[in-house]
């Protein structure tokens, strides 16, 4: 009887250590998940912050040239008449 029951408390010690490993395991790989997500959020905004940078700049890129002014089609050869 004394055999079983020592047999018994060598199998929960067993499985405490595999919870604890498994716990300890677990706990690593939820930090690793919540770094990643941070860094991903930061990637995020900063691809945000380059795109609008890069729509102000070609706004203002649009704006230095100034509009353009076209003359008016030249109906009998269909083409832009600054181009004939």
């Amino acid at each position: 009887m004394q055999d079983l029951v020592d047999k018994l408390q060598s199998k929960v010690k067993s499985y405490k250590r595999q919870f604890e490993e498994a716990e300890q395991q677990a706990s690593t790989n939820l930090a690793k998940y919540r770094k990643a997500q941070h860094e991903l959020d930061d990637a995020e905004e900063r691809a945000d912050m380059a795109e609008t940078q890069a729509n102000k700049l070609r706004a203002r890129s649009r704006d230095a040239l100034g509009p353009k002014v076209r003359r008016p089609l030249c109906w009998v050869c269909l083409s832009w008449a600054d181009t004939v």
